[in-house]
């Protein structure tokens, strides 16, 4: 009896069990046909949903951010922005000491009156230039018809003076014959006389021993009165030969003198017409002479060109000593503080305008379907709740590592396969509120594009098929 009951027991209890077991089975079947349909509910339209969309975390806000930099050097002597404050194009930003580029200034725009009063005396000089040079040619011309008719004359004279020795050579010639004869005469007249005073003294001892008649001795004595006379008379005549004479060779020294001075005034004539010929030469050089003064006019006007350029640096670097902002935008990353010397194109500050898009690093397997102008859902990290919207404005022609650093030598070392990812540009559909959100460049988000839109114009377009690159299709 014992033992039945325990086989009966036993028996009740390997049922239980079994009942248990089926129960068990019943339940993980019902549980995993939930799982699987609430699965199948979810997990096909994600599905279908995945095949319409391509997202990624690779997204970051970006946007504009113009350094601020120093067009000269200088000590900081003003800091007018504080850091993240909004600032409009032209508000002064920094302001450097001006002061030696104000002395350049001041230097510079006294060069411009020395250049512009240099080359005002130019312009007058070739003025004055123009007016003499006609003058001085007019007067050389007339300095040479004087000099050669004075040499013209000079020459004459010469001439006259060479006939008037000439004439004086032959009258002292004739005087000298005149002399000689007159000489002969004398001593002829000597002769005469010396045989008409022996014949008076013979006769007078004739006459004393009475032998002689008085008519003999008063003849006698009547012919050496005579011969007495031709002899004073022809002494007489010597001596007015001798002056004659005298006065010839007197006459022939003054005319050699005179063809003397006649040729020393023709050489100084011809000195003077050679000298006025050479001025006249000198003085048809007035066209250089005004090119010359019209080149160094022009030199001197260069100058001040040269000297007002340089005067509107000086200015430049003047209003260069007060940085203002080229662009509106928020002051971001400001590095510089009053006191510090900082140099030219030192960057400053950066201003991070207002306008910002998304820049989203896609693996290249999700670009099959992507196009521009396609809608775009964006999530940003730092705003969980907002929904922003935009579209795909462009994709870049490279991949983010071509365009790195050091980009990729595949050529080189052992190939390994690495999926790229592309840089897309997604831009807001409408500027979203930045007072509300505040979305600074480099913040993350994540956008989902929907490639099954297909978008009817396409922004960024290829070029047309004329323009196309050989081998690649429009």
């Amino acid at each position: 009896m014992g033992k039945q009951n325990e086989d009966k027991d036993s028996s009740r209890q390997e049922d239980a069990q079994a009942g248990r077991r089926k129960r068990r089975r019943k339940w993980i079947i019902i549980i995993a046909a939930v799982v699987v349909a609430i699965g199948l509910a979810v997990g096909i339209p994600y599905y279908l949903w995945s095949l319409r969309h391509e997202s990624t975390d690779d997204a970051f806000i970006d946007g504009n951010a113009t350094p601020v930099s120093a067009r000269v050097p200088g000590r900081v002597v003003r800091l007018a922005v504080r850091d993240n404050q909004w600032v409009e194009r032209g508000t002064l930003l920094v302001e450097l000491d001006p002061t030696d580029y104000q002395a350049a200034a001041d230097g510079a725009e006294a060069q411009v009156n020395s250049a512009a009063a240099a080359a005002q005396a130019a312009a007058v000089d070739v003025v004055l230039t123009r007016a003499t040079t006609k003058a001085t040619l007019d007067q050389a011309r007339a300095g040479v018809s004087l000099a050669r008719a004075a040499a013209v004359s000079a020459a004459a004279a010469v001439s006259a003076a060479i006939s008037s020795r000439a004439q004086a050579v032959a009258d002292a010639n004739a005087a000298r014959s005149s002399a000689a004869q007159a000489a002969a005469d004398v001593r002829a007249a000597e002769a005469q006389n010396h045989l008409a005073q022996g014949n008076v003294r013979r006769y007078e001892e004739i006459a004393k021993a009475g032998a002689a008649a008085v008519e003999e001795m008063q003849q006698v004595l009547a012919q050496s009165k005579v011969a007495a006379a031709n002899l004073d008379a022809a002494r007489k005549h010597q001596a007015a030969a001798g002056d004659q004479a005298e006065a010839a060779r007197t006459a022939v020294a003054t005319a050699t003198q005179a063809v003397e001075e006649a040729r020393a005034k023709l050489e100084e004539a011809q000195a003077n017409m050679r000298t006025a010929e050479a001025t006249l030469e000198a003085a048809q050089t007035a066209p250089q002479q005004v090119a010359q003064k019209e080149a160094q006019q022009r030199v001197a006007e260069a100058r001040v060109v040269a000297a007002q350029a340089a005067l509107r640096q000086a200015r430049l670097n003047v209003s260069y000593a007060q940085v203002r902002a080229d662009v509106s935008g928020w002051v971001t990353n400001r590095t510089v503080e009053v006191g510090a010397y900082v140099q030219a194109s030192q960057a400053m500050m950066a201003l991070v305008q207002e306008e910002v898009w998304v820049v989203a690093n896609f693996k290249e397997t999700q670009l099959t379907n992507m196009l521009p102008g396609q809608p775009v859902s964006i999530s940003v990290d730092a705003y969980p709740d907002a929904s922003l919207s935009g579209r795909v404005a462009s994709l870049q022609w490279g991949t983010g590592a071509q365009f790195s650093l050091l980009p990729p030598e595949n050529a080189t070392g052992n190939y390994i396969k690495v999926v790229q990812r592309v840089p897309v540009k997604i831009v807001f559909d409408s500027p979203p509120d930045l007072r509300r959100y505040h979305l600074a460049p480099g913040m993350s988000v994540v956008p989902t594009v929907n490639v099954s839109v297909k978008p009817a114009r396409t922004p960024a377009a290829p070029p047309p098929a004329a323009t196309a690159p050989a081998g690649r299709a429009p």
